[in-house]
C-alpha cells in the first residue's frame, strides 16, 4: 500500500496540468524577459554598454601608459602645428564638459551641446542615480580636464602668434564662459580665477598697433557678470578685476615695484564694463562694491582731491595724458550708473560726470591722447583747431576739434539719454546739469577771444542741439503715454457734436504753464520736463544770438518744435505749439526775427491745418473723386489717431491770434500774413471735406465708454470760421494791421477777400440746402444754426460801414447776393438791408 500510494502520489504530481503550465509560464517569462533587456527595451544596456566599454578603454590607457607621459602630452602640445593644437584645444574643451556634467560621452554624441547649467546626467537616468556611490561622485564634478585645458593654455600663450592663439582662446574661452554660470559655486569660482590668471598672464605681452587683442581676451568678463546668478562668484570676479587693474593699470596708480604697470590699454573697455554691469545687480552689495571700485579708479584717474567744503577738484600734476579710450569707458561705466535702480548712486555719478568735465576744461592739465592713428580721426580744417592743442609740453601731439569733441560727446549724449530717466529726480538733474554745461564750457568765456574757449564756436553748438537737445524730446513718447490726459481746447470752441469739458487755455512763463494744468497734469515726462527743456535750449539760443550775432541756433530752436508738432503724440504737439507761440510773442525781439524765420514758421503753422491720409487739395478747382480705399485709408487713420484732432483747432488760435496782433503781423510781412491768412482758410474748405467723408462713414471710436471725446473735424472747421468771420470783418473796414485803409484796393488783398467771402456764403447753402431735404444729421442741424447766426453778423458788420467803405466792396454784390435764395429769414432780412444800400450808393454816384 505504501508503495501504492506512493506511485499514485508521484502519478498524480506528474500528471498536474495547473504546475506545468506554470513552470512553462515562469519560463517564457524569463526569457521574455532577457531578450527585452538584450534588445534595450528598459533602456539598461545601452546605457551599461556605453560605461562598461569607456570603463574599460580608460583601464586600458591607465595600465599600459606611464603616469607621468599623460602630462607629456599637455605639456608639450606647444609643439604643435597649428591646426593639431586648434584641434586639440576644442576636443580637451568638449571633454572638460563631459566631465563637468557627469556625461559618459560615447561615439557620435553631441557633447559640446550640453548645457553645464541644466539637468545633470544623474537625473536624467535613475539607474545611476540610484547609485549612492556614483549620485555623491556627481555632485563634486571632475575638473581634471579643466585643468589641463588652463595649462595648454598657458603653455601655448607665449608661443603662438597673436592670430593663432585668438582662434585658440574662441575655444578656451567659451568653455570657462560656460562653466563659470556652473550651478556649482566652486567650479564657477574656479573658472573665474583661471580667468584671472590666465589675463595676467596676457597682459604681460604688450600690445600691437591697433590689434586690441586684450579688449578681445577679457570680453568673457562682461559675459559671465551679465548673466551669473550666483553672488559670490560675481564679487569675486569683481575681486579679480580690480586686482588686474591694480596690477597692470595705469604706472602712476600702481603699486610700487610692479613692472606691468601701464600694461593695460584696450583691455580698459570689458574691465570697467564689468564694473558698470554691477549697477544693474539685484544685490545690493555686488552694487555697491562696483561703484566703490569705479569712484576709487575715477579719483585715482583724474587725481581728484576732496576739499574743505566738499567739493572735488582736480589737481594739476598729472603730466602723462590719459588715454582717450579709458576716459571713454570711464563715462560709460558712470552712465551705467545713471541709469541703474538706485537713485543715490546715479545721483553720485552724474556729480562725478561734473566732474570728468572740469577735468576736460582744466587748461592745467593734459587732454586725453588718442593712440589710434591720425588717419582714422581727420582733422576739421578752421580756427577753433588752434584751441584744441595739447595744454601741457609733455604732449607732443595736438587734438583736432572734433578728438576734442570725442571726449565731451559721451558726457552729453549720455546726460541726454538720463533727461528720459523714469525718476522724475533723476531726469531734471540730468537736464540741469546738462544745460549747465554747455552754458558754462561751449561758450566764449568773457574776456576772452573765441580761439580761447574750450569748443566755443557756432558749428559746435549747432552740432549739440542736432545730436542732443533736439533728440531729447523723443523721451516724451517713451515715457509718457502719448494720448493720455485730457487736451486741451482753446477759448471760444464750441462743441456740439461731441462730449467733454474745454480746458482753460494757460499762458505765461513755464512756473505759470505747469501749474495751470493742476490735476490734469502728473508725474509724466510733459509735465515735468518737457518745459524745462524748452526754456533751457532757448536760453542757450538766445544768448548765442547775444555773443556771436548769429541767428544759427534759433533755427535749431524751431526744428525742435517742429519735431514737436509732426510727433504722434497729441499732447507733445499741442504743448509745442503753444511754446512756439510763447517762443514769436516773447522771448524773441521781433525786430531780429528775419524773413527766413517767418517762413519756417508759417509753413509749420500751415502743416498742423493739414488732414493726414486725406489727398485732398482746396487749391484745385473742381470735385476729387475719393475713392473707397482712399477714405478707408483716411478712416484707419483717423481712428488710430483721433486725438491730432486737437491740434488743429490749436493751431487756428495760434495763427488768429498771430494775425490780430499788430507788432507780430508788422514784423511777418505781407507776405507770410496772407500766407497764413489763406492758409486758414484752405484748413477750413480740408476739414468740410473730411467732415462730410465721416457724415457718410462714421468712425467706429472707442470714444464712447469716456467722458471727454476729440472734437470733430465739423467743430474744428466753425471754430475757423469764427476767426475767418472776424479777420474779415477787420479787413473789409480798413482796420487790417497791414493793408489799412487800402485793403479793399490792394491786388492781393482783394483777391484774399473774394476768395473767402465765396467760400463762407457757398459753403453756407451748401449745409442749408442738405438741411431742407431732410438729410442732416442733428450734429449738422447744429452746424447750421452756428453758421447762420455767423453769417448774419458778417452782414450786419458790413451793413455798418460807411459810405466810402461800402462802396469800395461793390465787387462783393454777386456773392452777397446769393444769400437771397436762403430759407433763414434773419439772413434774408439782413443781406436785403445791405444790398438795398449799396444799391441806394450806386445811384447816387451816378
Amino acid at each position: 500500500l505504501e508503495r501504492g500510494d506512493s506511485s499514485t502520489g508521484d502519478h498524480d504530481e506528474e500528471n498536474d496540468p495547473s504546475e506545468s503550465d506554470d513552470s512553462d509560464y515562469l519560463d517564457d517569462f524569463d526569457d521574455m524577459l532577457e531578450h527585452q533587456m538584450y534588445d534595450g527595451h528598459l533602456g539598461f544596456d545601452d546605457e551599461l554598454d556605453k560605461l562598461a566599454l569607456d570603463e574599460i578603454n580608460a583601464r586600458s590607457v591607465h595600465e599600459h601608459l606611464p603616469d607621468d607621459l599623460s602630462d607629456e602630452i599637455f605639456s608639450r602640445s606647444s609643439s604643435l602645428s597649428t591646426p593639431a593644437i586648434k584641434d586639440f584645444t576644442f576636443q580637451l574643451c568638449r571633454v572638460s564638459r563631459m566631465e563637468i556634467a557627469g556625461y559618459g560621452g560615447g561615439m557620435g554624441n553631441k557633447a559640446n551641446d550640453v548645457d553645464l547649467a541644466a539637468v545633470h546626467y544623474r537625473k536624467q537616468h535613475s539607474l545611476v542615480s540610484g547609485n549612492g556611490g556614483v549620485t555623491g561622485k556627481q555632485n563634486q564634478p571632475d575638473i581634471y580636464c579643466l585643468q589641463k585645458l588652463i595649462e595648454v593654455t598657458h603653455y601655448n600663450m607665449d608661443t603662438r602668434p597673436r592670430l593663432v592663439f585668438s582662434d585658440i582662446w574662441n575655444h578656451v574661452s567659451g568653455h570657462l564662459t560656460s562653466t563659470a554660470l556652473h550651478s556649482n559655486a566652486a567650479v564657477a569660482i574656479y573658472a573665474v580665477d583661471s580667468f584671472r590668471q590666465l589675463s595676467m598672464q596676457f597682459l604681460k605681452r604688450e600690445e600691437l598697433g591697433v590689434f586690441e587683442f586684450q579688449r578681445k581676451f577679457i570680453k568673457p568678463f562682461e559675459g559671465v557678470m551679465l548673466k551669473c546668478k550666483n553672488t559670490s562668484v560675481k564679487e569675486f570676479l569683481l575681486k579679480s578685476v580690480e586686482q588686474i587693474i591694480v596690477m597692470y593699470g595705469d604706472a602712476t596708480n600702481a603699486e610700487e615695484g610692479s613692472s606691468n604697470a601701464g600694461l593695460l590699454k584696450s583691455g580698459w573697455r570689458p574691465l570697467l564694463a564689468v564694473i558698470g554691469q554691477a549697477s544693474s545687480d539685484d544685490d545690493d552689495v555686488i552694487a555697491k562694491l562696483g561703484f566703490s571700485m569705479l569712484t576709487s579708479q575715477l579719483r585715482q584717474s583724474l587725481r581728484v582731491t576732496t576739499t574743505d567744503d566738499g567739493n572735488s577738484k582736480t589737481e594739476s600734476s598729472a603730466t602723462v595724458p590719459m588715454r582717450a579710450d579709458k576716459f571713454v569707458d570711464l563715462v560709460e561705466a558712470l552712465l551705467m550708473y545713471v541709469s541703474g535702480s538706485r537713485e543715490n548712486m546715479s545721483t553720485e555719478s552724474i556729480d562725478h560726470l561734473v566732474t570728468l568735465c572740469r577735468f576736460l576744461a582744466d587748461d592745467s592739465i593734459p587732454l586725453p591722447r588718442n593712440t589710434k592713428p591720425s588717419h582714422l580721426h581727420p582733422q576739421r580744417v578752421d580756427g577753433s583747431d588752434s584751441a584744441a592743442a595739447a595744454r601741457s609740453p609733455n604732449n607732443s601731439s595736438k587734438l583736432s576739434a572734433n578728438e576734442e569733441l570725442e571726449l565731451w560727446w559721451p558726457i552729453l549724449l549720455g546726460l541726454s539719454k538720463s533727461i528720459g530717466d523714469r525718476r522724475p529726480n533723476i531726469r531734471i538733474k540730468g537736464l540741469v546739469t546738462l544745460l549747465a554745461i554747455i552754458n558754462q564750457h561751449f561758450f566764449v568765456a568773457p574776456g576772452l577771444s573765441k580761439s580761447s574757449s574750450v569748443l566755443g564756436d557756432l558749428q559746435t553748438l549747432q552740432l549739440i542741439f542736432r545730436g542732443i537737445l533736439t533728440p531729447s524730446l523723443e523721451h516724451a513718447d517713451y515715457n509718457s503715454n502719448a494720448n493720455s490726459g485730457k487736451l486741451s481746447l482753446p477759448d471760444g470752441f464750441i462743441r456740439f457734436m461731441t462730449r467733454g469739458s474745454s480746458l482753460p487755455e494757460v499762458k505765461g512763463g513755464r512756473k505759470d504753464r505747469i501749474e495751470g494744468l493742476g490735476e490734469a497734469g502728473g508725474n509724466n515726462w510733459l509735465d515735468t520736463t518737457f518745459d524745462h527743456l524748452m526754456d533751457g535750449a532757448v536760453a542757450i539760443a538766445l544768448r548765442s544770438v547775444e555773443v556771436y550775432g548769429e541767428d544759427v541756433l534759433v533755427e535749431e530752436i524751431l526744428a525742435m518744435f517742429n519735431t514737436c508738432l509732426i510727433s504722434d503724440s497729441s499732447n507733445l504737439a499741442i504743448r509745442g505749439l503753444k511754446r512756439l507761440y510763447h517762443f514769436l510773442a516773447n522771448d524773441l525781439v521781433l525786430e531780429r526775427i528775419t524773413d527766413h524765420i517767418w517762413a519756417t514758421v508759417s509753413h509749420m503753422l500751415r502743416r498742423c491745418l493739414a488732414v493726414s491720409g486725406l489727398p485732398f487739395n482746396p487749391e484745385k478747382k473742381g470735385e476729387i473723386e475719393l475713392n473707397s480705399e482712399i477714405i478707408n485709408d483716411f478712416l484707419q487713420e483717423e481712428q488710430l489717431l483721433p486725438q491730432r484732432r486737437y491740434l488743429g483747432s490749436n493751431a487756428t488760435s495760434i495763427i488768429g491770434s498771430l494775425l490780430t496782433d499788430k507788432e507780430i503781423a508788422n514784423s511777418m510781412g505781407v507776405r507770410w500774413y496772407l500766407f497764413l491768412y489763406s492758409g486758414l482758410g484752405l484748413g477750413i474748405r480740408t476739414w468740410d471735406k473730411a467732415a462730410e467723408i465721416v457724415d457718410v462713414h462714421p468712425l467706429q471710436s472707442n470714444q464712447s465708454t469716456i467722458d471727454v471725446q476729440p472734437p470733430q473735424y465739423a467743430e474744428n472747421s466753425l471754430y475757423a470760421r469764427k476767426w475767418m468771420v472776424r479777420l474779415l470783418l477787420k479787413l473789409i473796414s480798413g482796420e487790417d494791421f497791414l493793408f489799412g485803409p487800402n485793403s479793399t484796393s490792394d491786388k492781393a488783398s482783394k483777391s484774399l477777400l473774394k476768395d473767402e467771402m465765396n467760400s463762407l456764403i457757398n459753403s453756407y447753402l451748401k449745409k442749408e440746402a442738405v438741411a431742407s431735404n431732410g438729410t442732416a444729421s442733428p450734429g449738422q442741424v447744429l452746424e447750421l444754426e452756428h453758421m447762420t447766426k455767423m453769417v448774419c453778423n458778417l452782414l450786419e458788420g458790413i451793413t455798418k460801414l460807411d459810405s466810402v467803405r461800402l462802396s469800395s466792396i461793390s465787387s462783393l454784390t454777386p456773392t452777397l447776393s446769393a444769400c437771397i435764395q436762403t430759407d433763414d429769414r434773419s439772413v434774408r432780412t439782413a443781406v436785403h438791408k445791405l444790398l438795398q444800400r449799396i444799391f441806394q450808393l450806386r445811384e447816387d454816384e451816378e
